[in-house]
């Protein structure tokens, strides 16, 4: 299961370069051509959709390694023990959100399966199927979160 979840996270990480590569690339083409008066309507589109992945793809690579914004201020004053629960807590929280982004994200796929992209026949849910499986991933995240945070406090309490 370990090695699964490895090789999700290494295929995941590899997407999120392949995208941000692919959008820096269709946006630099994107604005050369338009110099020219030659623009290319479609590499805008195509940049838009890969931001909207590589922006749920990218949330959590950063999550997972704790790269988000934190205030810690109150919370590194406590016991270690009570640190964890915090964050076990914390973790409970956002795992709850995330389960109501892939809800309604589901929801938004479903309603924009008729919309296309302008320039190319694409739905629209292609794009906005990232919600949900964005929010999936990090809900994943969480949970190992939570276990490691459950093993560790349970460590500390096998020490005393």
């Amino acid at each position: 299961m370990k090695r699964l979840y490895r090789t999700a996270i290494r295929i995941e990480e590899k997407i999120a370069g392949y995208f941000l590569v692919a959008i820096v690339i269709l946006v630099f083409i994107s604005s050369i051509t338009r110099f020219f008066d030659r623009p290319i309507i479609w590499s805008v589109e195509i940049a838009q959709l890969l931001f909207a992945w590589l922006i749920f793809l990218g949330a959590d690579i950063v999550y997972r390694y704790k790269g988000h914004i934190g205030i810690d201020l109150i919370v590194e004053k406590f016991p270690e023990d009570k640190q964890i629960i915090v964050r076990i807590i914390n973790n409970i929280i956002i795992s709850f959100f995330l389960c109501i982004l892939i809800f309604y994200g589901f929801q938004l796929s479903y309603e924009n399966i008729g919309r296309t992209f302008q320039s190319f026949r694409i739905s629209y849910s292609v794009c906005t199927i990232s919600v949900p499986i964005g929010a999936t991933s990090m809900l994943v995240t969480s949970a190992v979160e939570i276990y490691k945070s459950f093993l560790e406090l349970k460590s500390m309490t096998v020490r005393r």
